[in-house]
């Protein structure tokens, strides 16, 4: 059977090659740089959570602490 397409070598990179290599090397540069500023968000986020959070629900526990107390006595 003969191929009607001559195929070039194994390791030889054509230069559409090389434009698609640096076309997808850039977007996942790219895809890197928003995920890295998205994990930076979400760190700060958490840490704002955690600091708004737990007082809020150390006040709660503290709450239900002396109120159940004075449901159960009345």
């Amino acid at each position: 059977m003969q191929r009607t397409a001559e195929r070039e070598p194994l390791g030889v990179i054509t230069s559409k090659k090389k434009e698609d290599r640096a076309v997808a090397d850039g977007w996942h540069v790219l895809m890197a740089m928003f995920q890295g500023v998205g994990n930076i968000l979400l760190l700060v986020a958490d840490f704002t959570l955690v600091r708004a959070l737990v007082p809020a629900a150390a006040v709660g526990i503290l709450a239900v602490d002396i109120g159940w107390p004075a449901i159960i006595w009345r």
